[in-house]
């Protein structure tokens, strides 16, 4: 089986992994422009070497809920080409994995923005869909 690395994510709660493969860095705060109009979980734009950058915050667009922390951090992601970032809780560490359980077989609200379920020493983490998550 494949080990895969993915970084440890908190929002509400609830552990979340992004595949390291979408990672570019993770930032303490930034400056951000709001912009009129834009859905909730859009908490606005910030320049990014060069690059403005949208500003996803993940506990509105998972659990419809805006939660602040003053250990919130701001993860960049690359998809496609283009850049992303979430405001998450808090980043703990790079965590590896070999198996996930499939989004079918898992009865979660999330579903929509996860791949799947894997467990690392007993502890459960959604392993998010960085496809869907970005598809609105």
């Amino acid at each position: 089986m494949k080990t895969c690395n993915a970084l440890h994510l908190i929002c509400q709660d609830t552990f979340f992994a992004l595949p390291i493969d979408y990672l570019v860095e993770v930032l303490d705060q930034v400056e951000v422009d709001l912009i009129p109009n834009m859905p909730l979980s859009i908490k606005g734009i910030f320049y990014y070497r060069g690059r403005i950058v949208p500003l996803i915050d993940l506990s509105q667009k998972l659990f419809n809920y805006r939660e602040s922390s003053n250990t919130a951090r701001i993860v960049i992601i690359q998809y496609e080409g283009f850049y992303t970032a979430l405001y998450v809780n808090q980043v703990r560490m790079v965590i590896q994995y070999e198996t996930i359980l499939e989004v079918e077989s898992v009865e979660n609200s999330l579903t929509e923005f996860i791949k799947g379920i894997f467990q690392v020493e007993r502890v459960d983490y959604h392993l998010l869909d960085v496809q869907k998550l970005l598809a609105d």
